[in-house]
């Protein structure tokens, strides 16, 4: 089943989609071909944020997803 969802983009990137809408059939498929092709490269995280987790894990320092979004609201 597919989802529907807002975007906001910029007039550039509008008068890009216009240009290439027809080749894939309107909006939909173009933007859904362009989040495919994205997410079907590997993604590779940083160094740093790798670190981050091992030494995360190893110190057993995991906090509650509530607690975390609480945390990330209040700053």
């Amino acid at each position: 089943m597919k989802k529907r969802m807002q975007i906001t983009i910029s007039e550039e990137i509008k008068k890009q989609m216009d240009d290439a809408r027809e080749f894939y059939g309107g909006y939909s498929g173009l933007i859904e071909k362009a989040v495919a092709e994205f997410l079907a490269r590997p993604v590779e995280p940083y160094e740093d944020d790798i670190k981050d987790i091992e030494e995360a894990k190893k110190a057993n320092d995991w906090i509650d997803l509530a607690a975390l979004k609480s945390n990330l609201q209040q700053q």
